[in-house]
């Protein structure tokens, strides 16, 4: 548990209130530059071509830590000299639909070159003393996001303009202590999120299992004894022997009722069915004054988005009202069961039969026309038989939805306690430096043990195990991903950086935890062998914990890493090493200084195993990865 610091002074500002008394108030523009972009993701002539950091890049996303997936655009070259990507910057999204949804931000850890800041976006880059992974944190907390809030302005979008980001008032700490307050919070909050994807993933294997009762319940019946036939129908297969096929068309007719403007409007969810718009606050389509082309719906018809029923957006209304002119609306011509119907024209793999029937030529534009969905064929058991499945699916699905609802209480709880921490570190409410600088022994074990068998897996029952490229692996985990736990102290060995003391703990740690075993088949000074006795990725989750915010770096780094041979990463992490030391001597690391100082200062077999092209081409590789020091 952190405890508060030992002296508070009054910040001035009422929404900071008492700050600890060695800390500062400032304004954003005094301790970072905020630059708004004006590239936008139209390519034009002339100019160079960029991958393009989008609105929604930053939204999605706590970290950009490579261009995959980027969009590819053009930028002048002097948008790239200013909205280029570096290492510590900090991207927030200016504007959006509510004022409580502005400054959204994304860290960036590494240089990104070839990758810009796109349009609707801000950079805010760190000035010296000021950590971009703390200006990230203060962006995520209360404070900041209410401050926002009451300075946006705007009536159909809301936007944060020029001034008021750079008069946002940001609590500053020492520069060291910022950097404990982010290193505590990618610890804490990476916690936290592993339990929030753990919910995440229970929620969706209970869709997935309420979706394949349902599917097998409107197909198969509640006999499991029942004889089966062959409908002829491609999507159905076989149905009970004494079930009918019958066109929808049989059951509903196409309608355009436009004479109820004084009911509620509904709308069509893929989730929910039929529902009243109002109910939800995640539907921001603007419901028109005039509703006097809207379309009456009464209970007991079929609604369907036209462009989503592909996704499963439609159902049986259990309401009286209004909706969307673009949908489409049938009446009943049945008397069956309308629970029955509902579950099964929302059944798989009937919005996949949606799909291939509709028309469009992206994905966005798919449209089903009443027409074609009135040929499709569907099975229906006698009336009876349709109640008791209805009856039996309810009963079942609904301990599953009651389960899914309490994944997703877990995860609003979890959600707040992982913003209230944010807030409380980055505004002074507790004291984190000393859970960050007295890093337990038992805390360095997990992390090198969690590490460990992240890049041993790597190379374990393989011809190319080894403990030399693991080590080297090892050692720009911490340099690079950022993951100090592992404490390492790597010597300037002939193979590279390599901390012998910290591979010997890795191999004890995962041999005392049944994970994996080491071996010199050779005898002493042989090639070490790993093998995996425990299950592959077993301590992954307990990893993605650890990592937090960093788990993306780590991973592209493995990523990358994975794509050379040993003598690769052998020049990467030397040349890294190199590079590194320079940076935090102060020394300026130019390409032939780092190569030189691979060449001559390190080890003399180096001479004997690269060349300074060679090296060269090394050099280049790090800057196409993003895979540059930054002297930590």
């Amino acid at each position: 548990m952190s405890n508060p610091y030992p002296d508070y002074r009054d910040s001035g500002d009422v929404g900071l209130g008492a700050l600890p008394s060695h800390w500062q108030v400032r304004r954003l523009k005094q301790v970072a530059h905020a630059y708004p972009s004006n590239v936008d993701k139209k390519s034009h002539e002339g100019e160079l071509p960029v991958r393009l950091c989008n609105y929604t890049d930053v939204y999605y996303n706590d970290v950009i830590a490579d261009a995959e997936g980027l969009m590819a655009a053009t930028a002048t070259e002097e948008q790239i000299e200013k909205f280029s990507l570096r290492a510590g910057d900090v991207i927030i999204t200016k504007d959006s639909e509510t004022a409580d949804d502005i400054a959204v931000s994304a860290y960036v850890p590494d240089d990104l070159p070839g990758v810009v800041c796109g349009y609707h976006l801000s950079m805010i880059r760190p000035k010296a003393g000021t950590s971009g992974a703390f200006l990230k944190r203060y962006f995520d907390s209360h404070y900041a996001k209410s401050s926002v809030a009451v300075r946006a302005n705007g009536l159909t979008r809301v936007g944060l303009g020029q001034y008021a980001v750079d008069n946002l008032l940001v609590p500053v700490p020492p520069l060291e202590e910022q950097t404990d307050i982010a290193c505590f919070l990618d610890r804490e909050t990476g916690k936290i999120d592993a339990l929030v994807e753990t919910q995440r993933r229970l929620i969706e294997l209970l869709k997935e299992k309420r979706q394949a009762v349902i599917s097998h319940a409107v197909t198969r019946g509640v006999d499991p004894a029942a004889p089966l036939k062959d409908t002829g129908v491609e999507w159905l297969g076989e149905v009970p022997e004494h079930w009918r096929i019958v066109p929808i068309g049989a059951l509903f007719r196409f309608v355009k009722r436009q004479d109820g403007s004084d009911l509620e409007v509904l709308s069509v969810y893929r989730d929910h069915g039929v529902i009243e718009k109002s109910s939800r606050n995640d539907n921001h389509n603007v419901t028109p004054a005039d509703l006097s082309n809207y379309q009456t719906v009464l209970k007991g018809d079929l609604v369907i988005n036209k462009m989503k029923a592909w996704q499963g957006s439609l159902g049986i209304s259990g309401l009286n009202g209004i909706t969307s002119p673009d949908y489409a609306v049938f009446e009943p011509t049945h008397s069956e069961c309308d629970d029955y119907l509902h579950l099964l024209l929302r059944s798989r793999p009937l919005p996949d039969v949606y799909r291939l029937i509709s028309n469009g030529i992206r994905l966005s534009q798919w449209r089903l026309e009443p027409d074609k969905f009135k040929t499709l064929k569907v099975p229906l058991p006698p009336a009876s038989e349709q109640r008791e499945i209805a009856a039996r699916v309810a009963a079942a699905i609904g301990a599953m939805d009651a389960l899914a609802d309490e994944a997703e209480k877990v995860i609003a709880t979890l959600q707040e306690r992982r913003g209230v921490l944010i807030s409380a570190a980055v505004t002074g409410r507790i004291d984190v430096k000393d859970q960050v600088k007295n890093t337990t022994i038992l805390a360095r074990q997990t992390a090198r043990r969690l590490v460990g068998a992240a890049i041993l897996e790597l190379v374990a029952d393989t011809p190319a195990s080894g403990r030399m490229t693991s080590a080297k692996r090892m050692y720009l985990a911490e340099a690079h991903a950022g993951l100090w736990e592992l404490q390492g102290q790597p010597q300037r060995m002939a193979a590279g950086p390599f901390d012998g003391v910290l591979m010997c703990e890795v191999e004890t740690e995962l041999a005392r935890v049944g994970h994996i075993e080491t071996s010199q088949p050779g005898g002493p000074n042989s090639q070490v062998h790993y093998h995996l006795t425990g299950q592959r990725g077993a301590l992954r989750a307990e990893l993605n914990a650890l990592l937090g915010g960093r788990r993306a770096a780590f991973d592209k780094m493995l990523a990358d890493l994975g794509g050379l041979e040993s003598k690769g990463v052998e020049a990467i992490a030397t040349l890294y090493a190199v590079w590194n030391d320079m940076l935090i001597d102060g020394k300026t690391p130019t390409e032939d200084a780092v190569i030189d100082g691979v060449l001559n200062d390190w080890h003399a077999e180096k001479r004997d195993k690269f060349t300074k092209p060679g090296l060269r081409n090394y050099l280049g590789w790090m800057g196409r990865h993003g895979m540059t020091p930054t002297g930590r």
